[in-house]
C-alpha cells in the first residue's frame, strides 16, 4: 500500500529534479506510441514519436513559446494541445476504449481544461474548419455562425476563470489564445480567399465587427514573440483582411507590405519575417524584400539570420562539394555513395524525401511522393528516399510495407556523422529537397508532397520554358 501511494505521488507531482528550463512529457501507455509536435517562434515544427515509457524534454530558450502548446495529431478522434511551462511534468497515455488520450501530471485541473478545449469548436489545434465558409456564403449567415462559436468560447472562459487550482499565468494565457483564435476564425473570408476568384466586397456590418475585435492586436503590441503563437496567426490573417479591403489577394509579398505598413515593434518584425520565410519556400522571388527587411530590422536580428541562412542553403551544387559524399546502405545491405546516386540521376529533377520508420507524418506523406513520381517520365523526375533510421530491421520492415515498389531507397550508414544532413540542417523530419537537372539544390526545405505548392515548384523546374520561372 505504501509503495502504491509513493507511485501515485510521483505521478501527480513528477520528478523532483525537473529542470526549471525544461518541461517533461512521458508516454505512460502500455503498448501505443504517441506522436507529439510543437512549434517555435520561427514556426518550425518539432516532431516527436514517443514509444511506451519514452520521455520528451521540451526545452525553453529565447526561441520558444512560453507557455508552449504540445499537440497530438488532429487526425485522432480528439486531437488536443497541452500547455507546458518550465518545470511541468505530464504523463500521456492512449485510452483505447475511448479512442482518446488521457493526461495526468503536476497540474491536473489545467490538463483537464486543455483536454476539454481540444473538443470545442474553438479548439486551438488544427485548421480553421469551425465554420464551413464558402465564397457564396452570405456574410449574415457567416457572422451568425461565428457568434455561436464566440458564445461557446465565452462560456469556456468563464469556467476557466472560476476554476480553482489553475495558475494565474495559465488562465491569462489560455484566455488570450482563445480570443486570438476567435479573431482568426472571424477573418476566414480573407484567409480562405481563392486567389483565382474575384475578391468579395465586405459589407459594413462585417467590417465593423472586425474593427471592434482587432483592438486585441493593439492591446498586445508590447508582447514579445515568445508570448503567444496564436497572436502571429491573427496578425497574418488581419494583414490578409487588409489586403482584401484594398481589392488585393493577400499573398506572401502583400502580407509583408501590409505588415510593414500597419504593425510596429515586435509585431512588425515577426510577421514580416514569417511572410518572407513562407515566400522563400514557395520561390516567389523575395530577395529584394529580404534586402529591404535588412534595412529596418534590428541589428543582429535572429529573424534576418534565419532568412539569410535559408538563402545560403539553396543553390548549392552538390556534385562540387566532396564533403557531402556520405555513405548509404541499400536494402541489400550494400554500400552506396550519395554522389553516385545524385550523379546517376543527373539530368533529372530530383526530390529527396528524408524519412524514418518511426516518423508517422513521414509515412503519411509517402503515398503522395510516390503518386507524384508516377505523374512524370523517368527521364524528367526521380524520387530518392533517404532514411535516418538507426535500426536496420525496422527500416527494412517499413520499406517493405510502404516502399515495396521503390528502387531509389537508402539509409544513412551513420546519420550522426552525415555531412549532408549537417550541411542542410536536417534536424527534423519529414523534410523534402528539390535538386535541378545540374545537381544544384534549388529548395533545401521544399513543401510536403501533399501540398500543391510542391507540384508547382516541380513543374517550374521540369518545364521552365512553359512555366517561365525557376
Amino acid at each position: 500500500m505504501i509503495s502504491l501511494l509513493v507511485l501515485m505521488s510521483f505521478l501527480l507531482i513528477g520528478p523532483s529534479n525537473a529542470n526549471p528550463l525544461q518541461a517533461t512529457v512521458i508516454n505512460s501507455s502500455i503498448e501505443k506510441k504517441v506522436f507529439l509536435y510543437y512549434k517555435d517562434v520561427f514556426l518550425e515544427q518539432k516532431n516527436h514519436t514517443l514509444s511506451p515509457n519514452d520521455t520528451l524534454y521540451v526545452t525553453f530558450d529565447a526561441d520558444s513559446f512560453s507557455p508552449v502548446m504540445v499537440s497530438t495529431p488532429v487526425g485522432n478522434k480528439h486531437g488536443a494541445g497541452i500547455f507546458l511551462m518550465p518545470g511541468d511534468t505530464v504523463y500521456i497515455s492512449y485510452n483505447e476504449a475511448e479512442d482518446n488520450y488521457d493526461y495526468t501530471g503536476s497540474h491536473l485541473v489545467e490538463l483537464a481544461l486543455a483536454k476539454k478545449l481540444g473538443q470545442a469548436r474553438f479548439s486551438l489545434v488544427g485548421p480553421y474548419d469551425q465554420i464551413a465558409y464558402g465564397s457564396k456564403m452570405k456574410f449574415e449567415y457567416f457572422l451568425e455562425e461565428w457568434h455561436k462559436v464566440w458564445s461557446e468560447s465565452e462560456e469556456f472562459i468563464i469556467e476557466l476563470n472560476s476554476t480553482h487550482g489553475v495558475r494565474p499565468i495559465f488562465k491569462a494565457h489560455l484566455e488570450r489564445e482563445i480570443k486570438l483564435r476567435l479573431f482568426s476564425i472571424l477573418l476566414l473570408p480573407a484567409i480562405l480567399q481563392n486567389p483565382k476568384e474575384v475578391i468579395r466586397p465586405y459589407p459594413q456590418f462585417y467590417q465593423d465587427t472586425v474593427r471592434a475585435y482587432a483592438k486585441i492586436l493593439q492591446e498586445l503590441e508590447s508582447f514579445s514573440e515568445n508570448a503567444s503563437e496564436r497572436l502571429l496567426y491573427a496578425l497574418l490573417g488581419y494583414s490578409m483582411y487588409k489586403a482584401a479591403l484594398e481589392g488585393r489577394y493577400g499573398d506572401f509579398k502583400v502580407q509583408y507590405e501590409i505588415a510593414k505598413r500597419e504593425y510596429i515593434g515586435h509585431q512588425r518584425e515577426w510577421v514580416c519575417f514569417v511572410a518572407l520565410k513562407a515566400a522563400q519556400k514557395s520561390n516567389v522571388g523575395v530577395n529584394a524584400l529580404i534586402l529591404d527587411y535588412q534595412t529596418w530590422a534590428p541589428p543582429k536580428s535572429k529573424f534576418v539570420r534565419i532568412l539569410m541562412t535559408a538563402k545560403e542553403l539553396n543553390e548549392v551544387a552538390i556534385l562540387h562539394e566532396a564533403e557531402l559524399n556520405d555513405s548509404l546502405i541499400t536494402h541489400n545491405n550494400e554500400q552506396a555513395s550519395l554522389f553516385e546516386i545524385i550523379n546517376k540521376n543527373k539530368g533529372k529533377i530530383i526530390l529527396i524525401d528524408f524519412w524514418a520508420s518511426w516518423c508517422m507524418p513521414c509515412l503519411i506523406e509517402l503515398p503522395a511522393s510516390q503518386q507524384m513520381k508516377e505523374q512524370y517520365s523517368d527521364e524528367d523526375f526521380a524520387v530518392i528516399y533517404l532514411s535516418i533510421d538507426t535500426d536496420t530491421e525496422k527500416w527494412l520492415q517499413a520499406s517493405a510495407k510502404h516502399l515495396w515498389n521503390v528502387s531509389e531507397s537508402y539509409r544513412f550508414e551513420r546519420k550522426e556523422m552525415a555531412n549532408f544532413l549537417k550541411r542542410f540542417k536536417v534536424r527534423s523530419i519529414p523534410r523534402y529537397m528539390l535538386i535541378d537537372r545540374e545537381g544544384v539544390v534549388r529548395y533545401s526545405d521544399a513543401p510536403h508532397p501533399s501540398n500543391p505548392d510542391l507540384q508547382e515548384l516541380l513543374e517550374a523546374l521540369i518545364y521552365p520554358a512553359i512555366r517561365g520561372k525557376y
